[in-house]
């Protein structure tokens, strides 16, 4: 059995992450309603069973990754990543 299930993470604002955030700034140009990591639009991550935002404050999708992450939000991301491991577990896998 293969088990698939999708995260998003939304870039609030481009000061968040300086690389992340030049290609934000250039999303909201065309389309100022259009969320993003600022790299994929929560839409594009959508596979599966989508499970939403992966971490409700502003992480970006170098963030996610763990490249270049401040350490007050690694923390959190590591967190995020032992609860989908724990979920697993719990479900079998």
């Amino acid at each position: 059995m293969i088990y698939c299930q999708s995260y998003s993470t939304t870039l609030k604002r481009s000061r968040d992450d300086f690389i992340m955030g030049i290609p934000l700034m250039f999303s909201h140009y065309f389309d100022k309603k259009n969320e993003s990591d600022g790299l994929v639009s929560p839409s594009s991550t959508r596979f599966g069973e989508y499970k939403g935002n992966a971490i409700s404050e502003s992480i970006s999708h170098s963030e996610i990754i763990d490249f270049m992450v401040r350490r007050k939000k690694k923390e959190k991301i590591y967190a995020f990543y032992s609860s989908i491991c724990n979920d697993l577990k719990n479900r079998g896998f």
